[in-house]
């Protein structure tokens, strides 16, 4: 992105004046010396920055997000040009609410942009990212991320090395190939009982996330025989 390195360079020389300078100058250097062009207009609601700067020598500052309705100070017209944020249907209106806040604006795909919220990216996306550019997702994060996923690789590693290494995940049944297995364990243990939660993606809308769909039980009839969920111990 044209100019971006000189951008990163005033923001690196303006972090260490912050750094050098007094605790009382520091909120003024925070908020006018990387660009700011914000001025007190005599109102009561406090203005805050744009920037946080680092505690560390050449580190460069990281932008601030804040929630709706917050004042931000707002940078200059050269960083401002800069600030675009990758339109896709999965950006929720928070994430475009605290965006607009910071003088963000949202653009298409195929605009310069440096920040992304969304899906996980193919691996062919991965590859023309631009070292500026940031996204919410590391290639294969779904592995940690899809719960059926991540229980394959640990009872993998729990049968290499044991539990006493790897036995940090409750033990998992994913359904419904290992219903049968789970239907044992639950008439050899009257007292048990099971946390079932969605693994697919595609079978529940919204995306099985944030507790949707989760339910504690140990009643076989509670728990539908053909979904794609796991059950944990």
């Amino acid at each position: 992105m044209c100019g971006l390195s000189e951008l990163v360079s005033s923001c690196l020389s303006a972090s260490k004046s912050s750094r050098d300078s007094s605790p009382d100058q520091r909120t003024t250097k925070d908020n006018k010396s990387i660009g700011d062009t914000g001025s007190s207009n005599g109102s009561t609601e406090k203005t805050q920055p744009f920037f946080r700067c680092s505690q560390f020598s050449n580190v460069p500052p990281t932008v601030r997000f804040y929630t709706k309705g917050t004042k931000v100070t707002k940078p200059n017209r050269k960083i401002c040009s800069r600030l675009t944020w990758c339109h896709n249907s999965l950006l929720p209106i928070v994430m475009r609410h605290s965006l607009a806040a910071s003088h963000f604006k949202v653009v298409e795909e195929t605009n310069q942009w440096i920040g992304y919220w969304g899906r996980h990216l193919k691996s062919t996306d991965y590859r023309n990212i631009l070292p500026h550019q940031k996204v919410n997702h590391y290639p294969g994060a779904f592995h940690i991320g899809r719960k059926d996923r991540l229980w394959t690789h640990v009872s993998e590693q729990i049968d290499r090395f044991g539990s006493t290494e790897y036995g940090i995940v409750p033990y998992t049944y994913i359904l419904p190939r290992e219903m049968e297995s789970l239907e044992e364990y639950l008439e050899e243990n009257p007292e048990a009982h099971v946390i079932i939660k969605p693994y697919n993606l595609m079978y529940l809308q919204p995306a099985s996330a944030r507790g949707t769909g989760i339910m504690v039980t140990r009643k076989m009839k509670d728990i539908k025989q053909d979904s794609p969920l796991i059950a944990q111990q």
